[in-house]
């Protein structure tokens, strides 16, 4: 190869890196760059976005579970039993129960009145009664603390003659789930 030969390599070379270099290479290496860019930056996005739901997901794994625990604490406090009969007894019990720790002389138990929406039972259970004023207050205590989620929503109390002692009627309303008989079911 001549040195005139060489010199128009080295020129062309040179016009070719002259054009190549700013108008070609450099936009898509700069195209590049800026694509990478994006993808790194969307990763990072990502990336932070995972986090956040791992965080997430651990908080609402923790309510999961808060809400389980509620929810069974729940139950636990409901009468128990699968159909009126054997809630009756189990809040008779249960009023039977709390009336002796509390020292309150039962005198009757009325009939257990029932109201129902789908499977949640409302049951009110009366109690007639014969105590001092003192041992009345004992039981009602008693009864707003029971494990069963209980409530009173009727007091009446007289004195009594003579012996100063109170008489009357405490209602007790306490909740249960009892499934659905197929009578109850059929359409009507």
């Amino acid at each position: 190869m001549t040195r005139q030969e060489k010199r128009l390599l080295t020129l062309f070379l040179a016009m070719l890196l002259g054009y190549a270099i700013p108008f070609e290479i450099a936009p898509k290496l700069y195209a590049m760059y800026q694509a990478r860019k994006v993808r790194m930056e969307a990763l990072q996005t990502e990336i932070d976005r995972y986090q956040r739901l791992d965080v997430g997901t651990q908080y609402w794994q923790e309510q999961h579970v808060k809400a389980i625990q509620e929810r069974d604490k729940f139950n636990t406090s409901l009468l128990q039993g699968n159909n009126r009969e054997l809630v009756a007894a189990r809040m008779q019990g249960v009023l039977r129960e709390i009336a002796q720790r509390s020292s309150l002389t039962v005198r009757a138990l009325d009939l257990p009145e029932f109201s129902r929406t789908g499977e949640w039972v409302l049951v009110t259970q009366g109690v007639q009664f014969e105590s001092d004023s003192q041992t009345l207050f004992n039981f009602i205590q008693a009864v707003e603390t029971a494990h069963e989620y209980l409530a009173i929503v009727f007091v009446e109390a007289r004195i009594g003659r003579g012996n100063n002692l109170l008489s009357g009627t405490v209602k007790v309303t306490g909740f249960s789930r009892i499934p659905l008989t197929d009578a109850e079911l059929a359409p009507k």
